[in-house]
């Protein structure tokens, strides 16, 4: 099974992130991650990743690219569809943040992807 996640850059609760991943994994076998490549959420996922052994895709977000005065930089948005369409993965589990997560979930089921969404649940939490 493939598995994407996503979450806010300020999300830093270890132990339920590796919970939720470790019970997914448990029930689902995860055979490959992909995340956006950034602080919070994202390097929780590859170090869950790094120490249970499984394979790891980022995606970068080509900022400094998709930069121009006076527009909202659209790199975010535009790594998103790019991870989750060439990734393909079989579920995306969201963690709270902002709106780069809430882009990613709506781009996901758009594509039909299933979504494990944690924001509301956990906000409290990180």
């Amino acid at each position: 099974m493939k598995l994407c996640v996503t979450g806010g850059r300020k999300y830093s609760d270890r132990s339920t992130a590796f919970e939720v991943l470790d019970s997914t994994h448990e029930l689902l076998s995860i055979d490959a991650l992909a995340h956006g490549d950034a602080p919070g959420a994202d390097a929780l996922a590859d170090e869950w990743c790094l120490l249970r052994g499984v394979p790891c895709e980022r995606f970068a977000a080509e900022w400094t690219r998709y930069r121009k005065p006076g527009r909202k930089n659209p790199a975010g948005a535009i790594r998103n569809r790019l991870m989750l369409s060439t990734f393909r993965p079989d579920v995306l589990i969201a963690f709270p943040g902002g709106s780069g997560t809430a882009d990613c979930v709506a781009t996901a089921r758009t594509l039909g992807i299933t979504v494990l969404d944690l924001r509301e649940r956990l906000r409290d939490s990180g």
